[in-house]
């Protein structure tokens, strides 16, 4: 659905550079946007690998799980079902710990594999309750 939209938007853009006779500047246009979306794209993926990476090196190095130790009374109100589950509520903790550390980047795929330790375990409310608060 939405490729199809961004084709309107497209033939749309192409009819109204025409009848105006503004060509020149959609191209210029088309190719300015395309060289800022790869400068964004660039320096994404370096933030992302950068946090991605601290946050691989801080599990690696147990913080994760001494993290985990001391947010479980908190998970045990929100999460009762995942709490039970040491590698949930690691993933769980992780993804908070990015959340409030504003690493958004870095708690996307955190939330993800929180999200599918909590399918694993079976906490199905859990994951809703998880999601809600993300």
């Amino acid at each position: 659905m939405i490729g199809i939209v961004f084709a309107v938007i497209c033939v749309i853009s192409l009819v109204c550079a025409l009848v105006t006779g503004n060509v020149e500047a959609l191209s210029v246009a088309v190719v300015d946007g395309a060289e800022k979306a790869v400068a964004l794209t660039i320096a994404l993926c370096g933030m992302m690998g950068l946090w991605n990476g601290t946050m691989n090196v801080l599990e690696k190095a147990g913080a994760c799980k001494l993290l985990a130790k001391m947010i479980h009374p908190f998970l045990k109100i929100f999460f009762p079902a995942a709490s039970r589950d040491e590698s949930a509520s690691e993933a769980i903790s992780a993804s908070v710990a990015a959340n409030m550390l504003g690493l958004g980047n870095a708690a996307t795929p955190l939330g993800i594999r929180a999200m599918r330790s909590m399918q694993a375990a079976g906490a199905d409310d859990d994951m809703v309750t998880f999601a809600v608060m993300n």
